[in-house]
């Protein structure tokens, strides 16, 4: 076993992350340095707050304009496809005029609050240098760029594995030499790809990232948004897209990618 030092694979688009190969005969690891921060001079203002206003603005309990309650229905219908209508809340005022509202008056969960309690959290429990791990292996053989059995994804629960990472480790793929696999896609673990907690949709995502002949307009368009320019990924997989329950014994592992650390993640 050797060990190689490839800090130029991880620029590649990963900024802030870690990526460790580990093939059968060789380890090959690739690292980028964690973000500095620098602080300089005082993060206190020194000057007076200002003073509250005198005219505390009123809510107006007048109902609405009919006509402008039929608007707020019909933009309530556009996006109940895309969420349910429920946990919406619509409060529209000029002044002392109520234009209209949708649940103005019911208590809601905001996100950007939730958030808030979210990241504190898992802070406390994780640590401010967590990192969630993600890795790669096959189960079969590997020669002359065709690996004869099945690619495998374990997650280890990172939230921002998205389209540019996937299409970066699929670039990494073809880096060690990966261009085709025979068999299945195997998921397993918590690997949520694009936010999406189904595992076999989540494998879908990731399986058309490594492959360039497959992408559509979502991953085209996360491809041009890397920060460095890298070769695209074309790894093909002949089968279909498995889970299974944990990583299988005869895994041989041939990436390990890290996250960013969670206090960076938790400020996406």
């Amino acid at each position: 076993m050797h060990l190689v030092n490839f800090l130029n694979l991880v620029k590649l688009g990963l900024i802030g992350s870690l990526l460790t190969f580990l093939p059968s005969c060789n380890r090959v690891e690739a690292e980028t340095p964690s973000p500095q921060v620098s602080v300089s001079g005082s993060l206190i203002s020194q000057e007076p707050l200002p003073s509250p206003s005198p005219s505390p603005l009123l809510v107006a309990l007048n109902p609405p304009n009919p006509e402008n309650g039929k608007q707020i229905a019909d933009y309530l219908a556009k996006i109940k496809a895309l969420a349910p209508e429920q946990p919406h809340g619509l409060w529209i005022q000029t002044g002392q005029d109520l234009l209209g509202n949708h649940q103005g008056t019911v208590p809601l969960s905001a996100a950007s609050l939730t958030k808030i309690a979210t990241s504190l959290v898992a802070l406390k429990t994780l640590g401010v240098d967590h990192q969630y791990i993600t890795e790669i292996g096959i189960v079969g053989t590997f020669t002359n760029g065709i690996v004869n059995g099945d690619l495998v994804i374990k997650g280890g629960g990172d939230p921002l594995l998205v389209w540019e990472e996937a299409i970066a480790l699929g670039s990494l793929l073809n880096k060690i030499g990966i261009k085709r696999v025979t068999g299945n896609l195997v998921v397993t673990g918590d690997f949520f790809m694009n936010f999406e907690p189904e595992l076999v949709r989540s494998g879908e995502f990731f399986r058309e990232a490594i492959n360039v002949d497959t992408w559509a307009r979502d991953a085209e368009i996360a491809y041009g948004n890397l920060p460095n320019p890298i070769p695209k990924p074309s790894v093909s997989i002949g089968g279909e897209v498995k889970v299974a329950p944990t990583l299988p014994a005869n895994t041989q592992l041939l990436v390990r990618h890290y996250s960013l650390p969670l206090t960076e993640l938790v400020k996406k």
